[in-house]
């Protein structure tokens, strides 16, 4: 477990190389939540950034695998933010669509309270996030930019992780040219995957988003 003070906005928090990271923006939005396997972890690392769980407000899922969404319990006072077209995995979670069999851990229930959709804007404290719709990884799948920064917060849209226990079980690796078209058509200093280290390269972002 370690913590990362990135910007005077977002910090992140890894706990293993399985669960997604936690970005926090502000100190009071997340940006993915783990499998919640390790919450006592996650408390820990909060309180290294005089966080509590009950600062959170607000939750950005970038997609429904479990390793991203599986913590979302662990903060009371969160609203849930996902693409509106993650309620069909929700609804009838399947392993295909929320992958809880290959991390041993069963779906808690889970309520979208402010669905999303692409383009839309979101504020956290006065930042200012886009929603970009990535399908690929999963239909479900979105990014999300910070335009004053150029951070780019990208979930699993773009495989930035040679993870070969893993990526095994995941269909489509390849990122959709809709998609990275998308991505490729925005100033990007940094990207803030979902999982491993930010990558602010510019020659690396280049090839990630190479069409």
């Amino acid at each position: 477990m370690r913590t990362n003070k990135i910007s005077d906005t977002v910090s992140v928090i890894h706990i293993t190389p399985l669960d997604s990271n936690i970005y926090i923006i502000n100190n009071t939005l997340l940006i993915d939540t783990t499998t919640g396997h390790h919450a006592t972890l996650i408390r820990k690392a909060l309180d290294t950034l005089d966080i509590a769980p009950d600062d959170i407000t607000c939750i950005i899922n970038t997609h429904t695998h479990i390793d991203h969404i599986g913590g979302n319990h662990l903060f009371k006072n969160a609203k849930i933010m996902m693409h509106e077209s993650a309620k069909a995995a929700l609804n009838e979670p399947t392993l295909k669509n929320t992958f809880s069999k290959y991390f041993n851990t069963t779906l808690k229930t889970h309520k979208i309270h402010i669905p999303l959709n692409d383009r839309d804007t979101i504020r956290a404290k006065g930042t200012k996030l886009e929603i970009i719709h990535t399908p690929g990884h999963s239909p479900d799948s979105i990014s999300i930019y910070m335009p004053e920064q150029k951070y780019l917060f990208t979930g699993d849209a773009i495989p930035v992780r040679p993870d070969k226990k893993l990526s095994a079980y995941i269909n489509n690796r390849e990122t959709p040219k809709e998609t990275l078209q998308k991505l490729h058509n925005l100033e990007i200093d940094m990207i803030l995957p979902g999982h491993g280290k930010t990558i602010n390269n510019p020659q690396q972002i280049k090839e990630l988003l190479n069409l």
